[in-house]
């Protein structure tokens, strides 16, 4: 695809795109191809993975890390939004104004209020400070008022239990908080994940490359944007 296709895309999507942030987002998307491992030919990969970009809006970036490649059950390509790419979506549609997520260990105190943000006092910052107890999100809604999901030490070891490697780091607290953020923007943010793939599904189908399958596939997966997402917090906009 020429440049100017993709720059049509994205005025067709009320997104404003240029020359120099188009070459940008191609180097992030060859990055990820690099990465990935896939066996789809190069060329119609990123034109699919530039396309997505120019019709959502969302970068392929590692350091913001939003989108990921993925296989489906078939072993045809996918593109699938990151717990980050969700919440940039859900504040973006203005459907949540900020959120904060927590993970609960024992020795922390909280207070959860129906339409407040939860008081949350944790009793230290190291994962080895007490029992994981759960997981806390909450988000601002336009109205002013917070919602609040929360996930059971029970839910969030079944999920550990079918996870990677990475729940049995230092970094297993923010995973905790990832997976209830999910929770919250999955009832939150309905209208943002239905745009994202109906958008991503209509205008970019076209772009996707299909392999020709001669024996069955086992589905796997490749996070492209990056090993570990660092953190479900976002203090700046979030109101008292």
């Amino acid at each position: 695809m020429k440049a100017s296709e993709f720059i049509k895309l994205a005025l067709a999507n009320n997104h404003q795109l240029s020359v120099p942030q188009l070459n940008a987002e191609r180097a992030n998307v060859k990055y990820v191809i690099g990465q990935s491992g896939f066996n789809f030919p190069a060329a119609e990969l990123e034109a699919y993975m530039l396309a997505v970009f120019a019709t959502t809006g969302l970068t392929w970036s590692i350091g913001e890390n939003l989108l990921y490649l993925s296989l489906d059950d078939n072993g045809q390509i996918e593109i699938k939004l990151t717990y980050l790419g969700a919440a940039d979506l859900a504040l973006g549609s203005n459907e949540i104004i900020a959120y904060q997520a927590w993970a609960i260990r024992e020795g922390d105190t909280v207070k959860v209020s129906d339409g407040k943000l939860p008081i949350v006092s944790v009793c230290g910052l190291s994962p080895n400070r007490g029992a994981l107890l759960g997981g806390l999100a909450s988000a601002l809604l336009p109205s002013g008022e917070y919602v609040t999901f929360d996930m059971t030490n029970d839910e969030i070891m079944s999920v550990a239990a079918n996870g990677s490697e990475v729940w049995q780091s230092v970094y297993v607290d923010e995973m905790v908080k990832k997976q209830v953020l999910w929770r919250l923007l999955n009832h939150v943010a309905i209208e943002s994940f239905e745009g994202f793939y109906n958008t991503a599904i209509g205008q970019c189908e076209a772009y996707r490359p299909i392999k020709i399958l001669t024996s069955p596939v086992k589905a796997s997966k490749f996070i492209a944007s990056g090993i570990i997402e660092n953190s479900a917090s976002r203090f700046d906009s979030l109101l008292d």
